[in-house]
């Protein structure tokens, strides 16, 4: 199921499932004005932990070219 939240002015997409909520390293870009790219690096740079683990999922996404590139799910 798929929820929206405005978030500094932003309309961010949440899914819910089974209980957990989700989000994506693409909404957090937007949210925060920053380009995808340099979310994905600082992403890539957390602890390789159970935490990180847990709450940031590697997905994939097309872009608006219909290449097919790295985002996270994050919860």
């Amino acid at each position: 199921m798929e929820k929206l939240a405005v978030i500094n002015g932003v309309d961010v997409e949440l899914e819910v499932v089974d209980n957990a909520v989700y989000t994506t390293s693409l909404s957090v870009a937007e949210v925060f004005n920053k380009n995808h790219k340099n979310i994905i690096r600082k992403i890539n740079e957390f602890p390789k932990d159970n935490f990180t683990k847990l709450n940031f999922e590697l997905s994939k996404y097309i872009d608006s070219t219909g290449r097919i590139l790295p985002c996270y799910k994050i919860t």
